[in-house]
């Protein structure tokens, strides 16, 4: 195809109907596939048809084929606005990482090429997708890039980076620094001119947080008279923020004036999706904030109505998405409905997680103050750093129980399926609660059959959380000088599974029977809220305990008498695994990683000093990259044998883990498909893991790191286990 025909036919067919323009697409992509300048434009311009339409996705799905094989394709301008494309379109569907991606993918693309009339557009939008995180610290250091190589650019990409500088600000509460970054945007770069509305809705919004009201009724004034012609589908980002505004202000007159501009524009463009939907959720938000439910069903009803639209005007069968849209109305109603007693729990918890994350915080922060203040008492210093360990795992733990709730609520938690061995289990259990159990002055004793030589398959990590939570509860709330008693027997056995019984009994200060029966197993909730100092919590551990246990098909039954203690009793069926060994366990304490050569990419400048101290200690050579993007130019640039192994974090700037660790694999490198890459992620689920493993790494390695554990499977992924 010649690319000056092509682009002829393409100015030809945008003048006729949607469904001639698809067809054109789709056959001249069908007809020619040669990898040419003029394919490069079919995709783009295929793709902003539908997105133009508020098909995001199928946009996407445009691109995507593209995207993958852009290498292969010459270089021209055009490939860095497909990549920009995909970047908008998925920061409409608020996946702003992976938005971020594709505008990393433009910046080095452009890099590539010398190309530096897209780097601060580039920078621009890397920013504009932080400040949609609330990232707003990354958002300015990127502003901030963009503007350097203003001077390189065209000139009203000063107007752009001004105008963001000047909303950054205002989000920030930075208000002299929004004014100077406007007056720049206006006096400089003529914004005014150049993005007029734009820059009209900066200055109708500084005003107001200024207090200048005259000046806000004059710009407000300005940007009614012109809303009308002002609507178009490109100018819904910026119209949220003025919607924004009007509800932060209360100003009713602003708010229906743009619902009203809104009717208008979708009674003359009904089929103009993304206006539809977005008008629908600014509706939905007005009724919310005026508590008017007839209103939020209506919104939501125009939100199917356009979403529908969408389904029918799409290339493929979207019933599913229909049925998805039905099924998530049905959920917003079911929540609008119990939408103050959610409230009223979470405000509780909110106000015991405010209580209970502060108290081992001051406590490592005062340990800390006495560890300076007694330099040279060594004695001391231990008891600091005990005390110290203690605040530190209860802090995790608070941690870990939003984010184990966070998990279960969505369905996200995937149970593991690994084998393990039932003794080992209860072992850990009491030594990661003995500390606990001791410095209360507890007793702790237990019991349990004949184990040895039996290993079940199931989630290890699960069962082991489950019993450590129970036994924690029974020390929590448990009397001075109290006793804790744990028992584990087998109640039914065959061949191939076996059903085993956890109990924990404990003389604890117990539970009413009303608590047992309708609050026990509620979030947010617990059985005394008056005393705090004592009984620290989210509120959380039972309710994940139960929700566990029904994952794993097993029950759980509670006996409490209050001032006389409780005793939980645990039943859970295993498969027994009669192929498993020890010899996992022996390979672990023969791991040895001296003179690794490691790449470390880590973000964070504390995490990334421990984990060298750490490493180097066992004799390996560490080189540390700060983000994904750093770790493949490194690994790229570098000589085979360099590396014996990558440790890669998932979550960095510029370029993610999982996007780093899927461009290695696809490098031309001779050891790109070998290199062992292991995730280092605070992300400590087993479907995470799966993520991982499914992106071409080896291995996954949960954060706080267990350093027997960073070994053993380092020298696994090596292949240097000791004889």
């Amino acid at each position: 195809m010649d690319t000056k025909d092509i682009l002829n036919e393409i100015e030809e067919i945008q003048k006729r109907p949607v469904e001639e323009q698809i067809d054109f697409y789709k056959k001249a992509l069908q007809r020619d596939e040669e990898k040419t300048e003029s394919r490069i434009y079919l995709y783009y311009n295929y793709a902003v048809l539908m997105y133009e339409y508020g098909d995001f996705r199928k946009a996407m799905e445009i691109l995507e084929p593209f995207l993958m094989d852009y290498q292969s394709y010459p270089y021209i301008p055009k490939m860095i606005s497909c990549f920009n494309l995909m970047g908008v379109a998925t920061h409409c569907e608020k996946e702003y990482a992976v938005s971020r991606y594709y505008y990393s993918v433009a910046l080095k693309i452009a890099q590539d090429n010398e190309d530096i009339y897209y780097y601060p557009y580039e920078y621009n939008n890397i920013a504009i997708t932080y400040s949609a995180e609330k990232n707003y610290d990354m958002a300015y250091e990127y502003l901030e890039l963009a503007e350097k190589h203003i001077s390189n650019s065209a000139s009203d990409m000063g107007a752009y980076v001004y105008i963001n500088k000047t909303l950054l600000f205002m989000r920030m509460d930075l208000l002299e620094d929004a004014v100077e970054a406007y007056e720049t945007s206006i006096t400089k770069y003529h914004a005014d001119s150049i993005i007029p509305n734009d820059a009209h809705l900066c200055a109708a919004m500084l005003s107001y947080k200024l207090g200048e009201m005259d000046r806000y009724e004059i710009y407000k004034a300005q940007i009614l008279s012109r809303l009308d012609e002002m609507y178009t589908a490109e100018f819904i980002d910026s119209c949220r923020d003025l919607f924004d505004c009007g509800m932060d202000s209360g100003d009713d007159e602003l708010i229906n004036s743009i619902l009203s501009a809104m009717d208008k524009h979708i009674a003359e463009h009904p089929n103009e999706i993304k206006v539809g939907i977005t008008g629908a959720e600014f509706k939905y938000n007005y009724a919310c904030k005026r508590g008017d439910t007839v209103a939020m069903l209506e919104a939501l009803e125009q939100e199917n109505h356009y979403k529908d639209l969408l389904i029918r005007q799409s290339e493929q069968n979207h019933v599913k998405s229909l049925q998805e849209s039905m099924e998530i109305n049905k959920q917003l109603r079911r929540a609008i409905a119990s939408k103050e007693k959610a409230a009223a729990a979470k405000s509780q918890f909110l106000a015991n997680m405010s209580h209970d994350i502060r108290t081992p915080i001051n406590g490592i922060m005062g340990m800390l103050e006495i560890i300076r203040k007694t330099k040279g008492n060594q004695d001391k210093e231990e008891e600091c750093l005990d005390k110290i360990e203690v605040s530190s795992k209860l802090l995790l733990s608070l941690v870990n129980d939003v984010l184990d709730m966070a998990k279960l609520d969505t369905d996200a938690v995937v149970l593991s399926h690994e084998p393990f061995n039932l003794d080992r289990i209860c072992i850990e259990t009491v030594e990661a609660v003995s500390f606990q159990a001791e410095e209360a002055g507890l007793e702790v004793t237990g019991e349990h059959d004949d184990y040895t030589g039996i290993n079940v398959l199931g989630s290890p990590l699960h069962l082991k959380k489950i019993l450590i939570n129970l036994f924690s509860n029974s020390v929590k709330y448990n009397k001075p000088n109290g006793k804790i008693h744990m028992s584990m027997k087998t109640l039914e056995q065959t061949e191939d599974t076996i059903t085993c019984e956890f109990k924990i009994r404990d003389t604890g200060v117990g539970m009413s029977q009303e608590f047992v029966e309708k609050k026990l197993f509620h979030p947010f909730v617990q059985a005394d809220t008056s005393s705090r100092s004592n009984y620290t919590g989210t509120g959380l551990g039972m309710s994940i305990v139960k929700q566990l246990i029904d994952k794993m098909g097993g029950t759980i039954s509670v006996e409490s008498e209050l001032g006389v203690g409780s005793c939980f009793t645990v039943v859970i069926p295993f498969e027994i695994d009669h192929e498993a060994s020890l010899k996992q366990s022996e390979e672990a304490e023969n791991a040895d990683i001296s003179g690794l050569n490691i790449m470390v990419a880590e973000d964070n400048e504390l995490n990334m000093e421990i984990i060298e101290f750490l490493l180097t200690e066992q004799g390996a050579h560490v080189e540390k990259v700060q983000n994904g993007q750093e770790a493949l130019d490194k690994f790229e640039g570098s000589e085979p044998g360099t590396y014996d192994v990558i440790l890669m974090d998932l979550m960095m700037p510029v370029m993610d883990g999982i996007s780093a660790t899927k461009a290695i694999r696809a490098s031309k490198h001779a050891e790109a498909e070998t290199i062992p890459i292991i995730a280092m992620t605070a992300n400590a689920f087993y479907e995470d893991e799966r993520k991982c493993l499914d992106a071409g790494m080896n291995a996954h390695l949960a954060k706080p790191l267990d350093m027997k554990m960073v070994v053993s499977t380092i020298a696994e992924c090596v292949g240097k286990i000791a004889d």
